[in-house]
């Protein structure tokens, strides 16, 4: 199945159990009760700022929305980068947010970890470590259907080897 484009892709709020929306402007740590959170993208390097995820042990089945604004004015190089606590069974990497009407959607695994169910980024793709972490390898579906597997995170389609294709 060919990646969705963003214009193809909308955003069930209801899978979000809490509406109420968090404004975030500045660093923070997410309590595991913020759910909806509109991020202010600010204009320049110097004032980017990172949203940390709530632990994974206390947000279990939880679903958080993050997306971006941009703060009014000239943009330059500012940025929002979405991160998790690296306290759960596999770590995320770091994403960012740095135009307006961008968004990720992450869940909660059973306590366990937190996954990009979707997002307005581009390559969408699944961190995997083995048990010992010196290795990290990371699967995702190309733009013509094909299964990847890459040592690094991918930054286009066509990064890393074929491991699997559309039958």
């Amino acid at each position: 199945m060919p990646m969705q484009t963003t214009q193809d892709r909308h955003v069930d709020f209801d899978l979000v159990r809490d509406s109420a929306e968090t404004v975030v402007t500045a660093a923070t740590t997410l309590s595991p009760n913020q759910q909806v959170i509109k991020a202010t993208v600010p204009l320049a390097s110097a004032n980017s700022y990172a949203i940390t995820l709530p632990p994974v042990g206390q947000t279990k089945g939880a679903r958080v929305f993050v997306y971006a604004v941009r703060a009014s004015g000239s943009y330059v190089d500012g940025a929002v980068t979405v991160q998790c606590q690296d306290d759960g069974f596999s770590a995320l990497d770091s994403l960012q947010l740095t135009t307006a009407k961008q968004w990720i959607l992450f869940e909660n695994v059973g306590g366990k970890l937190w996954r990009v169910v979707d997002s307005s980024l581009g390559v969408e793709y699944l961190k995997m470590r083995e048990f010992d972490e010196s290795a990290t390898h990371y699967l995702y579906v190309d733009n013509t259907g094909d299964l990847r597997i890459h040592t690094a995170a991918p930054s286009a389609h066509d990064d890393g080897a074929i491991v699997g294709g559309q039958s």
